[in-house]
C-alpha cells in the first residue's frame, strides 16, 4: 500500500494538520470541531476512522508506505505536536 493507494479523503485527513492535532493532542474545541464534522458529512466517517487507525498506528503500518511516505507523515506529525504544546 502506499499513500496513493487510499481514499482521497482518507489521504486529505492523514495530512491535514488540524486532523492530525486532533488524533495526538485533542483539545474541546478540536473534538466539537470534528464531531461536528462528521454529523454533517457521516458519508466519511468510515475514511475519518481509517486516517485515525493509520495515524495511531503508523509504527506498525510502517511496511505498508514507500520510506518517503513514512517520513512526510512523521514529519507532519512531529510538527503539529511541536505546534500544539508551543501554545
Amino acid at each position: 500500500m502506499s499513500v496513493e493507494e487510499l481514499s482521497n479523503e482518507v489521504r486529505a485527513l492523514i495530512m491535514n494538520k488540524e486532523f492530525i492535532a486532533y488524533v495526538f493532542d485533542p483539545d474541546k474545541e478540536a473534538v466539537n470541531y470534528w464531531t461536528l464534522y462528521l454529523s454533517n458529512y457521516p458519508e466519511i466517517t468510515k475514511s475519518f476512522n481509517q486516517a485515525k487507525y493509520i495515524l495511531q498506528h503508523l509504527d506498525s503500518l510502517k511496511s505498508c508506505f514507500r520510506e518517503d511516505e513514512m517520513q512526510e507523515l512523521k514529519s507532519q506529525i512531529r510538527a503539529c505536536i511541536m505546534h500544539c504544546h508551543a501554545n
